[in-house]
C-alpha cells in the first residue's frame, strides 16, 4: 500500500461532520398526522441526523486512510477463503466501477482492520476499536443528513457494517439479529436466523459499506493526475489520537497537585537567587497564597478538560481546516455564532425575535471552558508527534489585530485563531523549538513577574 504522512478527508465529508440542525431553516421529518411517537422520540430522531459518534469517527478516519493507500490495490477475498479455502484476489475497495451501487464496499480481515483503524501507533486501542466496530454492526447508525452541495442534501446511512465469522457466515445488522422486530411469526424468525447464520463462530473480519459521494473525491484522479481533490488533511488515526491525549491530559492533571509544592519551592528559590523575588517577601502567607492559586488553577483546568469531548475537539479542527485559505498563520472566523453551533452544541440561544445569539455567559464558556482547554490538548498532541501530517495546529486566540486594530469577539461576531501550518511547522521545527513556540498554551503562571 502507498503511504502518505497525512490523511485526506473530502471537504464534503468534513462539512457533513459539522453540519447542525441550525444549518437548516426548517426540519420536518413527519407531518402532524404522523406524529404517533412522543416529542422526546421525535427530538431524538431529529438530533441523530446530525450527531457523529466516536465510533463512527474512528471508522471514518480509517476508511479515508484506506481510500488513499489502497484505492487501486487488491487483496485476498476473505469470504471466499473462509468458505472454500480459495485465495482469490479482489479489489480492496469494491464497486468503484458499478454506477448503480450507492456505497463502496470493503471486506477486511481482523489483521487488516487493525492496520486500517489503529496502525502500530495506537495498537493498544485495538480492543476498544474492535468493540466499537461490533457495536456499529449490532446497532447500526441511524440515517444522517449528508450535505452534498449548497442546495443538495440527502438522508441516508453513511456506514453499514456486517460481521464475518470463521465459518464464512455473515452476521447481518440488528434488524436481522432480532427478527421479531419485523413482526414475523416464530417459523419465519427461525428461517431468518438459519439464513443469516447463528453467529456461533469466531469473528474473522468485517464487511463495511460506505457512501460513495462522501469518499469519491479522494479516490478519483485530479486534473493534475494526482489522487484526490477538494479535501482537508488531518493526522492519521486522528480521533484515536484525540481520545488518547484527553485521557493522558486528565491523568496528568489528576496528579498535578502532588507536584505543586516541589515546583513552587524551586520557583521561589530561583526567584530569590536571581533577585526577582525579594527574600523578605517570602513569608508563609505568600507561599500559601501561591499554593492556593496553583491548586485552584490545576483543579479548574482538570474540570474544564473533563468537560471536553473528542467530537468537540475534532469539530474545532475540522471547522478551521475548512476555513483555511492556505495563506498566513491566522484563520478568521467570520461568523462566531455559526462556529459555536457547529463545534459546540448548546452554546447559542434564540432571542425574542427568533434569531440565534451567543450571550456573554455563553461566550465566556466558549473561550474559557472550551477553546482554551482544547488548545492546551492540541499543544500536547503536537509535542507528542500526534499532529504530524495534519493541515494545521490551533495555537492561540487573537482578540485584536495589533497592526490594524481590528477587534474580534462577541461584539463583532467573529474570532481569529493563530495556527501553526504543516509546511512551516512540522517539517522544520524541532521539539525544543515547538515547546518555545507553544509556551503560551501551557499557561505557565507568573510568580512576581517570573515564570516557572
Amino acid at each position: 500500500m502507498k503511504k502518505e504522512q497525512g490523511v485526506k478527508v473530502p471537504r464534503v465529508l468534513a462539512t457533513t461532520e459539522i453540519t447542525t440542525r441550525q444549518s437548516f431553516k426548517q426540519l420536518l421529518l413527519f407531518t402532524e398526522q404522523d406524529l404517533e411517537s412522543s416529542m422526546d422520540k421525535l427530538e431524538e430522531l431529529q438530533k441523530s441526523l446530525f450527531t457523529l459518534s466516536d465510533k463512527e469517527a474512528i471508522v471514518i478516519d480509517g476508511l479515508c486512510k484506506l481510500c488513499m493507500d489502497a484505492y487501486d490495490e487488491e487483496h485476498i477475498d476473505l469470504i471466499l477463503r473462509l468458505k472454500n479455502g480459495e485465495n482469490d484476489y479482489t479489489p480492496v475497495i469494491e464497486r468503484q466501477d458499478k454506477q448503480t451501487e450507492t456505497h463502496y464496499r470493503t471486506v477486511l480481515s481482523l489483521k487488516e482492520s487493525k492496520d486500517v483503524f489503529c496502525g502500530d501507533k495506537y495498537e493498544a486501542y485495538w480492543d476498544y476499536v474492535f468493540m466499537n466496530i461490533k457495536k456499529l454492526a449490532y446497532d447500526p447508525p441511524k440515517k444522517r443528513r449528508l450535505v452534498l452541495g449548497k442546495n443538495t442534501y440527502i438522508d441516508t446511512e453513511p456506514l453499514r457494517i456486517d460481521l464475518v465469522y470463521e465459518d464464512g457466515s455473515g452476521l447481518k445488522r440488528l434488524v436481522n439479529l432480532s427478527p421479531r422486530r419485523k413482526g414475523k411469526d416464530r417459523k419465519e424468525r427461525e428461517k431468518i436466523k438459519r439464513d443469516t447464520g447463528r453467529a456461533e463462530g469466531k469473528i474473522a473480519g468485517f464487511v463495511i459499506e460506505f457512501y460513495k459521494p462522501l469518499f469519491f473525491p479522494i479516490i478519483e484522479k485530479s486534473k493534475k493526475k494526482t489522487q484526490g481533490r477538494a479535501y482537508i488533511r488531518q493526522p492519521p488515526f486522528f480521533h484515536l489520537g484525540i481520545i488518547d491525549e484527553i485521557r493522558q491530559a486528565v491523568e496528568e492533571l489528576k496528579t498535578a497537585e502532588n507536584k505543586i509544592i516541589p515546583a513552587l519551592k524551586k520557583a521561589i528559590y530561583d526567584g530569590v537567587q536571581s533577585g526577582v523575588i525579594p527574600k523578605e517577601n517570602v513569608t508563609s502567607d505568600y507561599i500559601n497564597s501561591c499554593f492556593l492559586y496553583l491548586q485552584t488553577r490545576a483543579r479548574s483546568r482538570l474540570s474544564n478538560l473533563m468537560g471536553i469531548s473528542p467530537i468537540e475537539m475534532r469539530n474545532f479542527f475540522t471547522y478551521l481546516a475548512l476555513h483555511d485559505n492556505g495563506k498566513g498563520e491566522y484563520i478568521t472566523i467570520d461568523n462566531l455564532i455559526d462556529f459555536a453551533d457547529r463545534c459546540f452544541e448548546g452554546l447559542t440561544r434564540l432571542d425574542r425575535e427568533g434569531k440565534r445569539q451567543i450571550y456573554p455567559s455563553q461566550f465566556k464558556e466558549l473561550i474559557v471552558n472550551k477553546i482554551l482547554p482544547i488548545l492546551y490538548i492540541y499543544k500536547n498532541l503536537t509535542l507528542r508527534g500526534k499532529m504530524d501530517g495534519g493541515q494545521l495546529v490551533p495555537y492561540s486566540i487573537v482578540f485584536e489585530d495589533k497592526e490594524t486594530g481590528e477587534k474580534f469577539g462577541k461584539e463583532t461576531n467573529s474570532l481569529r485563531i493563530k495556527c501553526l501550518k504543516s509546511k512551516s511547522f512540522f517539517s522544520t521545527y524541532t521539539e525544543i523549538n515547538a515547546k518555545d513556540a507553544l509556551i503560551e498554551l501551557a499557561e505557565t503562571p507568573q510568580i512576581s513577574g517570573m515564570q516557572y
